[in-house]
């Protein structure tokens, strides 16, 4: 195996979670932690999530060797999963299961557990299983996937999408199954997989690193900006289109709806045609943003949105905008996970286009509200993933 099929990467300890390429085959590697993810390329949840379980496994034992599947030459593997003509941007990982990285060619001779974020390397971990049968295994999900994928591809491919999310589904069940334990991001999710596993799933939610703001702005006169931030995932986009279409035609004078991640890429295209009329007037988009630039929008910011579709699991982003302080708009699916805060001072939940709009409306026209103490430190990463750290510690010294 060639250092272009596969690379090692090492996470480094920054906000902007950069990203850097270690050696291969690790001779003192006891934990192995495989992701999904390109290290380069747009951050997003999945991405921060990922690195934030990498601390913790560091934690427990300093020998970790993280793998990144993201770009890779690999060979086809022959599976019962037909992805013909379904465009590549829908497949994304998806695709992952129809590959073959020859992972078991590597040499772990300490290994003592794997970790692998979401169900697309299913078959590499079972390669490596049968290598070393005594390594323990622990599956991180982000979602159950197969409900995701066939609430996506339901709207571009029909009931044919049902045979793909029932082949997914298969195999979350095949792995809950077989693993030692399953990490999961919300109550919702660990009573689906509850019914498939042999101990209880670990519950550890999305959350945040501890935010500060760059100067006190409170006090400040500022203009009336929404805040999104998000990536280019199918619900984030097509909850923009639901609940902010045409913004040209009810945002107050001189408001403005800024876009930031890769989520302004994916919803460019729209913004000038008839479905949805927004102009550079009332949007701004910003592809590409710093940390100490996204903390300086936040603080500006009137009101932050959550305008998401559907989707599974928890919203990484609405840990984030708790934790700001800011008034949130946000839709029913953005707080899945997140219920307890559901009755904070300036948590408006928006269930249907009118309503969101006139909510954001109200925010924008409103006195600036100082920003507003949620209790938000059990939101912090530390915490969210305690459990986590607990039942790695109890498989290695069981």
């Amino acid at each position: 195996m060639t250092n272009q099929k596969s690379k090692a990467i090492k996470f480094l300890d920054t906000t902007s979670y950069d990203f850097s390429v270690k050696s291969e085959n690790s001779p003192l590697c006891q934990i192995l932690h495989l992701i999904p993810y390109s290290p380069n390329g747009p951050t997003h949840g999945g991405k921060i999530r990922a690195n934030e379980i990498s601390r913790v496994l560091a934690r427990v034992d300093p020998n970790v060797e993280v793998i990144s599947f993201g770009d890779a030459d690999y060979k086809e593997r022959a599976i019962q999963i037909d992805l013909l003509a379904i465009p590549r941007s829908l497949i994304g990982d998806l695709e992952m299961l129809q590959k073959d990285f020859e992972l078991s060619s590597l040499e772990f001779p300490n290994l003592k557990m794997i970790v692998f974020e979401h169900p697309w390397l299913w078959y590499e971990v079972k390669s490596l299983k049968r290598k070393y049968p005594n390594v323990k295994i622990i599956y991180s999900s982000h979602n159950v996937e197969y409900q995701l994928k066939d609430e996506i591809l339901l709207k571009y491919l029909g009931q044919r999408a049902n045979s793909i999310s029932e082949a997914i589904k298969s195999i979350e069940i095949e792995i809950s199954n077989n693993v030692d334990r399953v990490i999961v991001v919300s109550q919702q999710d660990k009573d689906w997989y509850s019914q498939f596993t042999r101990l209880d799933p670990v519950l550890a939610k999305n959350g945040t690193r501890q935010r500060t703001s760059i100067l006190n702005r409170d006090n400040r006169p500022i203009g009336s900006n929404a805040l999104v931030i998000g990536s280019a995932h199918p619900p984030n986009i097509e909850g923009c289109l639901k609940f902010l279409s045409d913004p040209d035609l009810w945002l107050p004078n001189d408001a403005k709806i800024i876009v930031v991640g890769s989520l302004a890429t994916a919803l460019s295209p729209y913004w000038g045609h008839l479905r949805n009329r927004w102009g550079a007037t009332c949007v701004e988009f910003i592809p590409d943003i710093d940390d100490l630039g996204l903390k300086e929008l936040i603080d500006d910011s009137s009101v932050i949105l959550l305008p998401i579709a559907y989707g599974g699991g928890t919203n990484l982003k609405t840990a984030e905008a708790l934790v700001s302080g800011r008034p949130i708009v946000a839709s029913p699916q953005a707080f899945r996970g997140f219920e307890e805060y559901l009755q904070s001072p300036y948590v408006n939940i928006a269930e249907t286009n009118l309503d969101f709009k006139l909510k954001v409306t109200t925010r924008l026209i409103g006195k600036r509200i100082p920003s507003v103490d949620r209790n938000t430190s059990k939101l912090y990463w530390d915490s969210t993933l305690s459990s986590i750290e607990v039942a790695i510690q109890e498989l290695i010294n069981g």
